[in-house]
């Protein structure tokens, strides 16, 4: 795992998977710094208008949002140079596998199922904080 503390903005509608994601988080040190976003937009408003230091280091998105998908919110980001070394992984309830294409043809590093079990959520994290 990278030195120092990480900064992750986690994008999603559902605030319990925010919740339950940051908690999983806080079981790893350093525990990254979670920024939070609960809609495509509003993660492409604070990206967008956010200084380039520091930049989060990984963008985590729901895959299923009401505004735009993570799919959506990959291909606005997918031309924009100074996110090109931030990682980006979609998370979603559904593991279709055309769902997880059409994510990593937009830049998607990575894409996972949201777990059903709490340890299986605490692994995940630390899956992420080791990318």
């Amino acid at each position: 795992m990278p030195v120092g503390k990480r900064l992750i903005l986690l994008v999603d509608d559902d605030p319990d998977d925010i919740e339950l994601l940051d908690e999983a988080f806080s079981f790893y040190q350093p525990a990254p710094e979670i920024i939070t976003a609960q809609s495509g937009r509003q993660a492409l408003d604070m990206l967008m208008n956010r200084p380039a230091d520091p930049l989060p280091d990984i963008i985590i998105l729901d895959y299923n949002m009401p505004d735009m998908t993570g799919a959506e919110v990959l291909g606005a980001l997918r031309n924009v140079e100074r996110f090109n070394h931030t990682l980006k992984v979609i998370w979603s309830t559904s593991n279709a596998t055309h769902y997880e294409k059409i994510c990593k043809e937009n830049g998607a590093t990575h894409f996972f199922k949201k777990p059903d079990k709490m340890e299986e959520l605490h692994a995940l994290a630390g899956k992420l904080l080791s990318l």
